[in-house]
């Protein structure tokens, strides 16, 4: 039924445009419309007097013109600049075991190197160390080169280094696509398949979005001969079949088929005019399907609370794809008589027109609810077949395995087909609030499964099912404590197949587990944060690489009832105390009373889960913290006012935990004034007791430090892969940018507040007060309505419906006509190429060989590469600094760029020695390689020629992996009067942090040393 009124297309509340309003003719140009529900009375006041969008946006386009874009002009944001730039990249398979058991390889992640461990005796020693790109989280050896030959994944660099680790030296590298994260290698070592977490390299004319894949390389030729896209959510971790030809590959953000329900929907009734509410006051109401609203993910509806104005919010359902235990499949079935169709029957509808005869809309408004839970794609296992490499095509999809799928291990003698183990967090995020959840908002998982590829079939089992009440944690749990295998991580069995040995990142230790029945025979504490396990059949040991603590650990695992340590070796971290020390808060769960969760159990390595949780506490008797709120960004852009955070919330999709320096307030609704102010999630949510103050100050130090990594859709010169991106620009410009601030990270700032500001939107857009968030890695989001069954808006409502991609929907339901002439996907692909503080170069890599080193496979374009990078360093301001590490004349060397003032770059040596470009190049011998790579602006000097940044060149240190003798204290590259503020600050005090020498007493001799070193750093 249709309501006959005359129509006009646009309403404005707040002064953002929104979906399509019918407003009757020769009406007064603004209209106050009482919404009456069962609990509440709401007036909104709807602003139709603009023709188009937004006076506000209107404003901010009428005077701004043609925008061009420049890459070579000073970026839009600040740049990440630091002597260590943290990307907190997670080493994933960072183990590797030589066929004889004797040799270990490891990658190093934030020192950027392979590094190579002699363990055929005890203590285990370190024998080399190749430096490879930045952040290597995954090594491969290549079958068939007697164990000579190792790949390392450089995940910010984007590349595979091809490592002869005889001769120690890089021999190639290639590029490979976005954050390449595991590789294997066919039987016969002819083919390595790596998978990347983001798109694999393009090719021209392909489509230019954000899909992950597999991309063949060949081990002879080093040139990618095939690739497949994969229908799957952040693919990771890959095994190959050994006989089979079949690649399995496991995703990270598998989702669980769940979504939200609750959109606001336009009412046309005859009684009050146009209403516009949650399409869920229309089933609750209505009497066929008001009893399904007594179920714990619906009920009560609204929420009930003892600080008044609770409002309606959305709610967590299991998609329409569930068809069992799923309360809205249940209401779907009542509205369309069964049939499976997204249209209500003629009986329902005839009952609903009986019940509400003011509505005039009813078939839309049943339809829409039936249609406002989504069928998400729920992959979360590919088998790929890989007998031709050239054509790589998917053999199978397999879902219903788990949520976040962290390890992946092929079971040796498994069944008739293929039989894997995966690591799994399995999410409640349809159990609402806080209090509920506190202390037990997931089960950790080993979840065996066989038939992949015809049928899979899996079998999970919780690791703390042993475990007495696990779940409370209204006082200490020792048992628990003592026991719990939380956040697993990685997974590997031993030769027979009938141990499955499981990393717990979140509780530090590893389990041996059955993996028939999931009962854990032992758990052994290991150093803090293990991420990545090899195994050693021939002696039945276990090597576990922990990134917390950042050391390797070797286990004796012959009594899977009794293992035990067999000696541990520190690696080299040149990171900060800061990092060091903060990093132990989101991901320890020996925080909480039974060792259970910790921030990264949905913050995985530091970035989010790709799901919605309803966090609110109907327990509380206050709102929460309201962040500033701008409500005319015209002549008043500083007025504060409106709407107050109250404490049941709704819904909110996870949000990442990069790139939040420089921007508070935090959370979607600015109710966290700082990152101190999570303090309470520790004990209740994490249920366990709160870090001191400065516990927190040191977490919150290493949450600044997370930089989001460069953007993978602009080429390394800052232009876009996507041409149309740079027209996007002007939509972006002249439609966006008066709320999502280009120089503010796509935040918004307003000149009288230093922190982001929010909108009071809650006059029917949304139910409260929300942040303009930033877009910084907003790619990575445009497909996890698809597969994890939330949108990009805050309580992730915008899935795609007719559209192909998010942001139309998004642009159509609020800003609808504000894009026009087709301009839609050039503002995508700008926004997909939205800036971050790392430019595009950085990480870029190119090898530099001799001219008669025909084994090496160096960049036929090196020379060109090499003055992109120090073209892009000469830019105002250095987009990098550029290094170059290797072999010279068989000798492990590294350098970096000094100086370009002369004819021909001058580069820095270990030495402390200076040569031009041309005098490098020219010197690099037969058979020797250099790799110039394109490192953070004020980092390429540690990463060149200074390892432990002390201010002595590495081949000039007698322990260049130890900065104990740094004078250098803010590490700006010179010792000079600031250095000596800090002496003479602590003059007088046992200090060790600022100590010149061994005696921990700052004095004279210090202070002599000090001033024996005043200068640029060499």
């Amino acid at each position: 039924m249709q309501s006959t009124r005359p129509q006009t297309t646009r309403w404005i509340a707040a002064g953002i445009m929104t979906a399509g309003i019918t407003v009757a003719a020769g009406q007064a140009e603004s209209i106050s419309v009482p919404i009456e529900t069962h609990q509440s009375e709401i007036t909104q006041r709807f602003d139709t007097t603009a023709p188009g969008h937004p006076a506000m946006l209107e404003s901010a386009s009428a005077n701004r013109g043609a925008v061009v874009f420049d890459p070579d002009a000073p970026p839009n944001s600040f740049l990440e600049k630091n002597w260590y730039v943290n990307f907190e990249s997670p080493p994933i398979d960072a183990l590797a075991l030589n066929s004889d058991g004797n040799t270990l390889f490891a990658a190093n992640t934030p020192n950027g190197t392979l590094a190579i461990f002699d363990v055929s005796g005890n203590p285990m020693q370190q024998v080399g160390e190749i430096p490879t790109g930045i952040e290597p989280v995954s090594v491969g050896i290549q079958p068939g080169t007697n164990d000579r030959i190792v790949w390392v994944l450089n995940f910010v660099s984007d590349t595979a280094a091809v490592v002869d680790t005889l001769t120690g030296k890089v021999v190639d590298i290639i590029r490979v696509g976005d954050e390449p994260a595991t590789i294997t290698f066919s039987d016969d070592g002819a083919t390595a398949f790596i998978v990347t977490q983001g798109p694999p390299v393009f090719d021209n004319g392909e489509e230019i979005r954000q899909k992950s894949g597999v991309v063949a390389v060949s081990t002879t030729t080093r040139q990618i001969v095939g690739k497949v896209i994969l229908d799957m959510n952040t693919p990771r971790r890959s095994v190959i079949v050994p006989g089979q030809n079949k690649l399995v590959v496991a995703a990270l953000r598998s989702g669980n088929n769940t979504t939200v329900v609750g959109e606001p929907f336009l009412f046309d009734t005859s009684d009050n005019g146009l209403v516009f509410f949650p399409n869920l006051v229309n089933a609750s109401n209505f009497s066929l399907t008001q009893p399904l609203f007594s179920d714990p993910s619906l009920s009560p509806w609204p929420d009930i609370s003892p600080v008044p104005g609770a409002t309606f919010v959305a709610r967590i359902v299991k998609d329409r794809g569930v068809t069992v235990n799923n309360v809205w499949h249940d209401i779907i079935e009542v509205l369309n008589g069964s049939t499976g169709g997204d249209n209500p029957s003629l009986q329902v509808l005839s009952s609903y027109i009986a019940e509400f005869p003011t509505v005039l809309n009813p078939f839309e408004a049943l339809t829409k609810t039936i249609t406002d839970a989504k069928d998400t794609v729920d992959n979360d296992i590919a088998v790929i077949d890989i007998s031709n490499p050239a054509s790589m095509f998917v053999d199978s999809m397999d879902g219903d395995i788990g949520t976040a799928l962290t390890g992946l291990a092929l079971r040796p003698a498994g069944d008739a087909g293929v039989e894997v183990m995966v690591t799994n967090f399995e999410p409640f995020n349809t159990t609402r609030h806080e209090p509920t959840l506190n202390g037990n908002f997931a089960a950790h998982e080993v979840v065996r499964v066989t038939g992949l590829g015809s049928g899979a079939v899996a079998q999970p089992f919780d690791l703390h099912a042993g475990i007495p009440n696990f779940g409370d944690v209204s006082q200490f749990n020792q048992q628990a404590w003592d026991n719990a295998l939380s956040n697993p991580i990685d997974i590997e069995f031993n030769a027979a197949g009938s141990v499955a040995f499981v990393a717990a990142l979140g509780s530090s230790r590893i389990g041996a587990v059955d993996p028939d029945t999931g009962g854990v025979f032992d758990v052994i504490d290991v150093p803090a944060g293990p991420r990545s396990l090899a195994y050693d059949a021939d002696r039945d040991l276990l090597y576990v690489l922990s990134r917390t603590d950042m050391g390797i650990q070797r286990l004796d695992v012959s009594t899977p009832s009794l293992m035990t340590a067999r000696g541990n070796l520190p690696l080299f971290n040149p990171e900060p105390d800061d990092i060091r020390e903060g990093r132990g808060f989101m991901h320890s769960s020996l925080l909480s009373n039974n060792g259970g969760f910790a921030c990264a159990t949905c913050h995985l390595d530091a970035t989010y889960d790709a799901l919605a949780w309803d966090l609110g506490n109907p327990d509380k008797l206050e709102n929460e913290t309201k962040p500033f709120i701008t409500a005319d960004l015209l002549g008043n852009p500083c007025l504060e006012g409106g709407g107050e955070n109250h404490p049941l919330k709704g819904p909110m999709v996870t949000l990442s935990l990069q790139g939040l320096k420089n921007h508070t307030e935090l959370h979607w609704r600015g109710d966290r004034l700082e990152f101190q102010s999570f303090k309470g999630a520790f004990s209740g949510l994490q249920g366990g007791e709160e870090p001191t103050d400065e516990g927190m100050d040191t977490y919150t130090a290493f949450i600044d430090s997370i930089a989001y990594p460069p953007n993978p859709f602009r080429n390394p010169d800052n232009t876009f892969i996507d041409p149309v991106a740079a027209t996007g620009l002007n939509v972006y410009m002249n439609s966006c940018n008066a709320c999502h601030q280009i120089t503010h990270d796509g935040a918004l700032q307003v000149e009288c507040e230093p922190n982001d500001v929010a909108f009071n939107l809650n006059g029917g857009l949304f139910a409260q007060v929300q942040l303009v968030p930033q877009l910084r890695g907003l790619y990575k989001k445009f497909d996890t309505d698809l597969y994890g069954g939330f949108g990009l808006l805050h309580d992730g409502r915008e899935e795609r419906e007719a559209n192909d991609h998010p942001l139309d929907t998004f642009l159509q339901t609020f800003f609808q006509g504000i894009i026009n002439n087709g301009l839609d996907d050039d503002l995508i692909a700008f926004v997909q190429g939205f800036q971050s503080n790392a430019m595009p170069i950085v990480g870029f890599q190119t090898v530099a060989a001799g001219p008669a080193a025909n084994e090496v496979f160096a960049s036929p374009s090196f020379e060109q590469d090499i003055d992109l990078m120090i073209q892009q360093h000469d830019l105002f301001p250095s987009r990098c600094d550029v290094i170059a590490k290797g072999t010279v004349n068989g000798v492990q060397r590294g350098y970096f760029l000094w100086s370009t003032d002369t004819v021909s770059p001058t580069f820095r040596s270990d030495a402390g020695t200076t040569l031009l470009l041309t005098e490098l190049l020219a010197g690099i011998a037969s058979g020797d390689s250099l790799v110039f790579t394109a490192v953070p602006p004020g980092s390429g000097r540690r990463m060149g020629v200074d390892q432990d940044d002390d201010c002595v060149s590495d081949l000039l240190d007698p322990d260049p992996q130890n900065p104990m003798l740094n004078a250098d204290y803010n590490h700006d590259g010179r010792v000079d009067t600031a250095d000596l503020g800090s002496l003479i600050a602590a003059f007088g005090t046992v200090n060790e942090a600022i100590t010149l020498n061994p005696d921990p007493l700052i004095d004279t001799s210090d202070l002599g040393i000090l001033i024996g070193a005043f200068g640029v750093c060499p």
